[in-house]
């Protein structure tokens, strides 16, 4: 089993790629998904999404699963085959983020950032200066916003689903290098599940 850790602070954006990236592995594998952020979880906890996918308010005592997604606040790096940590475009939560990130992010891990707004100070510069990233042993991971995302997300909150049919092509392409740092797979299967995954209600 792949434990995937998805690190940082709470927020919708965070608590929703763990859903997407959850739904795409769901195609081809057995997937528990934690989540401690409970306002968009709760009319999904413990819900049986399919027969590969089941989202969960705490990880069982006995887990049969390819791959474990954990969306936690805080980590023990031990406990994970891959980090994630994920942080956003506002300096409140740079700053929220900056001393979760210094107990001790380590190589080849990964740091994403969310919604970059175009006229923001607060860019994908800022972010690897204020938390000293060497680009030679974190990649960093990048998103634009995009009104078709945040979209799909309301409809999401509406229906208590996790569509995916109005994701914008730079999340399919995050959701894409996700993949391929967590799991190794190749170009066309992640591609064949992204596919499946969009097309799936």
């Amino acid at each position: 089993m792949i434990r995937i850790g998805l690190i940082g602070i709470n927020t919708k954006e965070k608590d929703y790629l763990g859903l997407y990236l959850g739904k795409v592995l769901s195609m081809e594998h057995k997937v528990v998904l934690i989540s401690r952020q409970q306002s968009i979880m709760s009319g999904l906890e413990d819900y049986e999404y399919n027969e590969t996918f089941r989202i969960v308010s705490h990880i069982p005592d006995a887990i049969k699963a390819d791959y474990l997604i954990v969306d936690a606040l805080e980590f023990d790096r031990e406990c994970h085959d891959c980090l994630f940590f994920i942080t956003g475009p506002k300096e409140s939560e740079v700053s929220d983020n900056e001393p979760i990130f210094n107990k001790g992010i380590l190589e080849k891990d990964c740091v994403i950032y969310h919604n970059i707004f175009v006229d923001s100070k607060i860019n994908g510069k800022y972010l690897s200066n204020r938390l000293k990233i060497d680009p030679k042993k974190i990649n960093v991971l990048e998103r634009p916003i995009n009104e078709w995302d945040l979209i799909m997300e309301m409809e999401n909150d509406y229906d208590q689903s996790i569509g995916m049919r109005h994701m914008s092509r730079d999340y399919q392409k995050l959701i894409y290098k996700m993949l391929q740092h967590s799991t190794g797979a190749k170009d066309k299967a992640i591609k064949k599940w992204l596919k499946k995954a969009k097309r799936s209600k």
